[in-house]
């Protein structure tokens, strides 16, 4: 019976870890992590609100508006351009992939003109939204509500 008590404890070590393990569904994806988000310059190319396009679309900005609409995060903070002004603010990383930008502050240039589809106030008013983020195929989602409830998702790419 020695041998048994020696192997007993591993046996029960084993038993737990399959326990904790199995919890997991295989077929569950884990969230991709916020550290490849982090240190990348990301462009907006596509707005939606509730599934239908803005008509926003990044090759529209053409040669004249090359670098509207940019979004960069650096510890907490975020930077970027939106049309023509520069803006930062901080963020707050919240459970599980939620996130939440607090009071940006911008320039304050008056544009001579705006890109189609978006204008500079509407990016803001998104951005104030945001509660949730996601990597797809290589592309930043931003999932951001009005406040009557209205779903828009801001979709960047590098």
């Amino acid at each position: 019976m020695k041998p048994v008590k020696k192997f007993l404890p591993a046996w029960a070590m084993i038993l737990a870890i399959c326990a904790c393990t199995s919890q997991q569904k295989a077929d569950d994806p884990l969230p991709p992590s916020f550290d490849l988000v982090r240190g990348k310059e990301w462009k907006l190319i596509e707005v939606t609100v509730e599934t239908l396009s803005t008509g926003f679309s990044r090759e529209a900005l053409g040669t004249e508006f090359p670098n509207f609409y940019t979004l960069q995060f650096q510890d907490a903070t975020i930077y970027g351009r939106a049309a023509p002004n520069n803006y930062r603010g901080p963020f707050e990383l919240t459970g599980n992939q939620g996130i939440s930008f607090d009071m940006i502050a911008a320039t304050l240039m008056a544009p001579l003109t705006e890109p189609a589809g978006l204008k500079e106030n509407e990016y803001f008013k998104y951005l104030e939204g945001v509660y949730r983020w996601d990597l797809k195929d290589g592309k930043l989602e931003l999932y951001s509500k009005d406040e009557g409830g209205t779903t828009s998702v801001l979709v960047f790419s590098e």
